[in-house]
């Protein structure tokens, strides 16, 4: 799992985003392209360039989005 937002540094490889997105199929990615937190590498391991802290990754903004913190109402 990819723990912060980064840059893919290998020539390419796939990645699964069904956690964060929903998507049910891996996705292909190349060199230079962005990953979020979040996602799950499929296959070989992938060197990453980290650009952001985990706390400030796509993914916890979305976790710490205000409509999370609220209680069901029944």
């Amino acid at each position: 799992v990819v723990p912060a937002d980064a840059r893919l540094l290998d020539t390419g490889g796939r990645l699964d985003l069904a956690f964060v997105t929903g998507e049910q199929e891996p996705g292909s990615i190349t060199a230079g392209d962005l990953v979020g937190a979040g996602g799950r590498v499929v296959g070989e391991a992938l060197r990453l360039e980290v650009l952001r802290r985990v706390s400030h990754s796509r993914l916890a903004e979305l976790w710490n989005h205000p409509v999370f913190a609220q209680r069901p109402s029944h």
